[in-house]
């Protein structure tokens, strides 16, 4: 019976599907295929997931593929992808290679795509930060020796510690 079990256990493995994440994980390593049609297919794939890391291999192949129609079809395929759900790093990431591409690649064809992607994404860019005043800084923290324990030296020592002064920096989003 247990012999049985066995053998019926060894089948199921070996018959099963493979992971999703495996799938992916193979995809995106096959981006790196001298494979046109390896590397195609990888995007064609990819382009059917929403998770993070496809939007991020994706974005690199918008960059630096060697072929022109990789690159547009990657293009299309972060404009279908990317929504408010993404993650805001892998977003930034995506818009960043899209305008890269929109103004440096050297295929007209993939400067006109990424440009509508990048027109199709529009809402969902970060604003940039406010202008900011160089004269004074917008946070300032002065930590006292007599509040800051870390800073002081030990009873007998000859010099007193120093007031730490910090200066930080808050960027504003609007």
């Amino acid at each position: 019976m247990s012999r049985a079990l066995g053998l019926l256990v060894a089948w199921l493995v070996l018959c099963a599907n493979p992971a999703a994440a495996d799938s992916l994980d193979a995809n995106i390593t096959q981006l790196e295929s001298s494979s046109y049609k390896v590397r195609l297919a990888a995007t064609l794939a990819l382009a059917k997931s929403r998770d993070n890391r496809a939007v991020i291999a994706l974005a690199r192949a918008v960059r630096g593929d060697q072929d022109a129609t990789i690159r547009r079809v990657a293009a299309l395929a972060l404009e279908k992808m990317v929504d408010a759900r993404t993650e805001t790093a892998v977003r930034e990431t995506a818009i960043a290679a899209l305008e890269l591409a929109s103004s440096g690649d050297r295929d007209p064809k993939v400067r006109e795509t990424t440009a509508k992607a990048l027109r199709a994404l529009a809402g969902l860019r970060r604003t940039r930060p406010v202008a900011r005043r160089r004269d004074k800084p917008e946070v300032f923290v002065n930590i006292d020796p007599t509040t800051d324990h870390s800073k002081q030296l030990p009873s007998g020592a000859a010099q007193p510690a120093r007031p730490l002064i910090l200066f930080v920096r808050s960027e504003q989003i609007v």
